[in-house]
């Protein structure tokens, strides 16, 4: 699941980058940047459904 989500962020990024490379004319700058932050956000993304994956099992686990 971790290269899923992390393959979605990049797509989003770069997707974001391209549309604003193209609007402000310096393509190269922004889709870079664009692909880079989209790698930050799948990597949270990842971290973050994997806490809940980890706290759900715990309370599963410790029913009190």
């Amino acid at each position: 699941m971790r290269n899923n989500n992390i393959s979605l962020g990049l797509i989003f990024g770069a997707g974001i980058g391209l549309s604003l490379g193209i609007l402000t004319d310096n393509l190269a700058i922004y889709l870079s940047m664009g692909a880079g932050a989209g790698l930050a956000l799948g990597a949270g993304i990842d971290a973050f459904l994997k806490k809940g994956r980890k706290d759900c099992k715990d309370k599963k686990s410790n029913p009190s």
